[in-house]
């Protein structure tokens, strides 16, 4: 966590790895981030377990710059300091509380002495697998946190994640995500915490978390902390916890309230083209069903109450960006003896290298008439293969599964499987703008766990986890973006960590897993903001990290520092030849930048005129012009910082040969049995059909109608006709009419 006022930066972490107990470690810069002074850690408790002490913590500064460091272990232990520079903790007080407080968040107004706290309750009498129930609870303390008055209720049961924020009049306001109802909703108070406004909708967030990536493994029953999933009924779901800030500056924003969380597209399934049943064995990756999307399928798994375990595979073909949908139900046949049996799911995917690892973990498939599960809506992260496993529950049970492409609705905020929104407030909170998309690009990767903060300026920044250019969505890099306008638009993406962490690691000392953490830390001072992060790059690889570290970033004068100055380097291949990308994240270090290219059969040379100096952060582009048909070139970028310079990349590219007539170049996979995607060369720019024929020279399909660009074009056909029905096997041919040129290519369909 992070605290900052002016100049000054406070950050906490709770560190799990000690031999025999857990310990608060805390950090303090009085330079905006750039220096950071670390005090001696604090033990709060035996590591037995989840039993003792479990974090996260959260921290603030009152009126008289003392911290107030919160953890707890059925109750709070609050330390407090009032030393305003380097921290010094006496024994901590114990404020009780008859539940288990978790996902706290904390806040002080230094105009009145009071500090304000909240927190998801655990009740321990509910504390019975699958039935626990979550609420939101609030505490207040009238003189800068010495003592601390009994939590009052401010939610409904299964309420998780509040998140507390003052405004410029010491108006406090509360935020969490109620999960039965599907909504953020949040509070107001106007007399420091004596009483809350009736509960207002911020948003209904359209909330798919219960598809979670790799690493976020839930434990099976209670008392272990659930951390990072919640709990709805009997289903276990991944954290989508909203967090809000209020502008606090004297400019036009004063006084809006911000929320920001992660959402999917909206949209819907896919109509279903076909329905087929399993069939066996189909217990491996090599013998799994391999099924079209838009499908609809029935399977049978035995139980394993009795030692008995099965597993029914199915395979689909998907490619990067495409986002579908999916979700089963059991069919209630006799074979179930329990009122709502379950099964879990598994969703793999296939690496470049040709291996296969698992990447998402569903929602339990039920009985149709028990409680709905929510769907997955996955973003397929690369192009290939992927396997859906099903495996054994207690009993023998049939169920049914639901393949389709996702389609987007027209207006969405988000792109995706999950993107960062945020919706904002200029009447305390009363009425709410519709979410808007934070984080840019094309939708075809997954953000999530955002925080936010506001400067005295009104800057609003926004940080999260990003998984963007990953093979299988495994390793998160930590972004921000900034905006100048209260929150209507944001600048570029901006990439903070210069190395990539692999979502989780190996169970460190106690049995604690090595999570990233259930957010990312934000904290906004004058005109800057601190971002921090859990980061496993000094561990012992990309997929079995160590214990994590604690790093940050710095954005300053909306531009992100004490990162890579240059990061992500890409040539690809487009009309003109070769567009050199990259990303500038700190403008002040970079003196000059300047492309290089080089061939196998010849040397190294500059392009362009000159080196040039960046103008602004964020992305940057070459286009090489000189780039020939058919040739491979090597691209890398140098970087001037005063006398020294730098060197990012190589990378490399291959330019397609000249075309000079309409051609087919290839069919992959041909003969096919389910879909195939074919690679169409055009000389020149017009318009113009790609069609099936078969053998009988009857039209099956149209593929493609409209404008051709030059160059080589990827179509796919699903094996299907004009009416969506699966064509038979046999000899087709797809010809292609553009511009007064044509050309055919033959296919073949198997079983």
């Amino acid at each position: 966590m992070l605290t900052a006022s002016d100049e000054r930066v406070l950050g906490l972490w709770l560190s799990l790895y000690e031999a025999d107990h857990v310990s608060l470690g805390w950090a303090v810069s009085t330079d905006r981030g750039q220096e950071w002074s670390a005090g001696d850690a604090l033990q709060i408790g035996v590591n037995n377990g989840y039993g003792s002490v479990e974090g996260p913590h959260a921290s603030a500064v009152d009126s008289s710059r003392s911290a107030l460091l919160f953890t707890w272990g059925g109750a709070y232990f609050i330390y407090r300091s009032t030393s305003s520079e380097l921290p010094s903790f006496g024994a901590p007080g114990r404020t009780s509380a008859s539940t288990l407080p978790d996902i706290p968040s904390i806040a002080s107004d230094p105009s009145s002495g009071y500090a304000y706290s909240c927190f998801t309750s655990k009740n321990p009498s509910e504390f019975l697998y699958p039935f626990i129930q979550y609420s939101i609870q609030f505490m207040r303390s009238a003189d800068g946190g010495q003592s601390w008055e009994p939590p009052v209720t401010l939610s409904s049961v299964y309420c998780e994640g509040s998140s507390l924020a003052l405004g410029p009049d010491g108006e406090l306001y509360v935020a969490w995500m109620d999960y039965q109802q599907g909504k953020l909703v949040g509070r107001k108070s106007t007399d420091h915490g004596t009483t809350f406004s009736p509960e207002f909708t911020i948003a209904p967030p359209l909330d798919n978390l219960g598809a979670a990536m790799k690493g976020w493994a839930a434990p099976v029953f209670s008392p272990q902390r659930l951390t990072p999933w919640y709990v709805v009924g009997s289903s276990l779901y991944a954290p989508n916890y909203p967090r809000i800030a209020v502008d606090l500056s004297t400019g036009p924003t004063r006084g809006h309230v911000y929320a920001v969380w992660a959402e999917h597209a909206a949209g819907g399934p896919a109509p279903a083209q076909s329905q087929v049943s399993e069939t066996e064995d189909n217990s491996s990756f090599a013998t799994a069903n391999l099924m079209p999307l838009n499908t609809d399928w029935t399977g049978f798994v035995d139980g394993d109450e009795f030692g008995t375990f099965d597993l029914d595979i199915f395979a689909f073909d998907g490619r990067a960006g495409q986002t579908i949908q999916f979700w089963g139900e059991l069919l209630d046949d006799g074979y179930s003896q329990f009122t709502w049996p379950t099964v879990p799911w598994t969703m793999y995917g296939t690496r470049p290298d040709g291996t296969i690892d698992g990447i998402y973990r569903g929602p339990m498939i039920r009985l149709s008439n028990s409680p709905p599960v929510r769907p997955a809506i996955i973003t397929l992260p690369n192009t290939g293969r992927y396997y859906i496993a099903v495996q054994s529950g207690t009993q023998p049970v049939l169920y049914q599964m639901h393949l389709r492409e996702f389609q987007q609705s027209p207006g969405s905020a988000a792109l995706d499987m999950r993107d960062i929104v945020i919706a904002s407030s200029a009447d305390g909170g009363q009425t709410w703008s519709a979410p808007r998309r934070v984080n840019h690009g094309s939708g075809d990767s997954d953000q999530n766990m955002p925080n936010l903060a506001v400067d005295e300026q009104g800057r609003v920044y926004v940080a999260w986890y990003d998984r963007r250019g990953f093979a299988l969505s495994d390793s998160v890099n930590a972004y921000a973006a900034v905006s100048l306008d209260g929150g209507l638009t944001f600048g570029p993406d901006m990439k903070l960590s210069s190395a990539p962490s692999y979502w989780s690691g190996a169970p460190g000392a106690g049995g604690f897993g090595n999570y990233v953490g259930d957010r990312i830390a934000i904290a906004a001072g004058d005109n800057y903001a601190v971002v921090a992060w859990t980061d496993f790059r000094n561990g012992s690889g990309a997929i079995t990290p160590g214990d994590p570290d604690v790093y940050a970033a710095r954005i300053v004068n909306d531009v992100a520092t004490a990162v890579e100055d240059v990061s992500d380097l890409t040539a690809a291949p487009t009309t003109g030849g070769v567009r050199v990308r990259w990303v500038v994240n700190d403008l002040r270090r970079v003196a000059g930048l300047r492309v290089f290219r080089s061939e196998p059969d010849s040397a190294e040379r500059a392009l362009g005129d000159d080196d040039v100096r960046p103008t602004r952060a964020g992305e940057s582009e070459f286009l090489d012009g000189t780039a020939q048909p058919g040739r491979t070139y090597s691209y890398r970028l140098r970087i001037l910082r005063g006398a020294s310079a730098d060197w990012l990349g190589p990378v490399q590219t291959s330019l397609p040969a000249a075309v000079t007539a309409l051609a087919w170049r290839r069919a992959s996979p041909n003969p096919f049995a389910a879909g195939t995607e074919v690679v169409l060369a055009v000389p020149a720019a017009a318009t113009g059909t790609v069609r099936i024929f078969d053998v009988q020279g009857k039209e099956v399909r149209t593929v493609w109608a409209g404008r051709f660009e030059p160059g080589e074009t990827s179509l796919a056909w699903d094996g299907r006709d004009a009416h969506g029905s699966d064509v038979a096997p046999g000899i087709y041919f797809v010809s292609a009419e553009i511009g007064g040129r044509a050309a055919r290519m033959k296919l073949a369909r198997v079983q």
